[in-house]
């Protein structure tokens, strides 16, 4: 979920052509700050995430301990679930079916494809790394999600690639995988962001309306994004 500034326009953000069960969604803006810019920001997923869909999100510590929970409730599931995917990663076939439709991930970077679904095999040295949690609202009972954000600067591409897998899910949720490509160019950078999330119980009948409001919260939170980068006091950042 990523965002940012269209000069005197709103972000481009249309479903893509997606398999029964997942919903897939891309979005498009420019803005008027460096690439750099949304990777510092990114670096702090404490503040940038946390939003009305998601009232808690924290980063883990580079070994997972309950104290990077917070005081939230069922903590050692959670930090558990973080601490196995560290040590084997979620090689599953599901997952392994998102990076396959990510074409314009293979595309740009089939090493860094290639090292999210190998992790943590992969020799690939990336940008930076990290796992951090999060609570979200899809529905009445929140769900709790374990995320993996990887940052790399693909060389000889003149692009940074900012990909977030789902690597834990309480519920709900069979894998995500969400894709940000960031180009600075004259001005600014240009944001597309690409998301596959698939949902194991969404029935047929359902599907219209949870794409309109993927499509709504997509565009109103790069708006929000947009608005947040490029104030000009500095983003408030919280300490890692």
């Amino acid at each position: 979920m990523i965002h940012f500034l269209l000069v005197l326009a709103a972000a481009d953000v249309q479903l893509l052509p997606a398999v029964r069960h997942e919903i897939a969604v891309a979005g498009e803006i420019r803005l008027r700050v460096p690439a750099s810019r949304v990777v510092e920001a990114f670096q702090h997923i404490e503040t940038l995430k946390r939003c009305e869909e998601v009232p808690a999100v924290g980063r883990f510590s580079v070994l997972p301990v309950r104290a990077d929970l917070q005081g939230k409730r069922d903590q050692e599931p959670l930090v558990e679930a973080a601490r196995r995917y560290q040590a084997g990663g979620n090689p599953s076939p599901v997952l392994q079916a998102l990076l396959e439709r990510s074409t314009q991930l293979r595309a740009l970077s089939p090493e860094l494809a290639e090292f999210l679904a190998k992790f943590p095999q992969s020799p690939l040295e990336v940008d930076d790394q990290f796992l951090y949690w999060s609570i979200e609202r899809l529905g009445p009972i929140p769900v709790s999600v374990i995320t993996h954000a990887v940052i790399y600067r693909v060389p000889q591409r003149g692009v940074t690639i900012i990909a977030t897998k789902q690597a834990y899910a309480s519920r709900h949720l069979d894998a995500s995988l969400g894709i940000t490509i960031l180009t600075d160019e004259p001005g600014g950078a240009r944001l597309q962001y690409i998301n596959r999330t698939i949902v194991g119980t969404l029935p047929g009948f359902l599907r219209p309306l949870v794409e309109r409001r993927v499509l709504a919260t997509t565009r109103r939170k790069m708006e929000e994004l947009r608005v947040r980068l490029e104030q000009p006091v500095p983003l408030e950042l919280t300490s890692r």
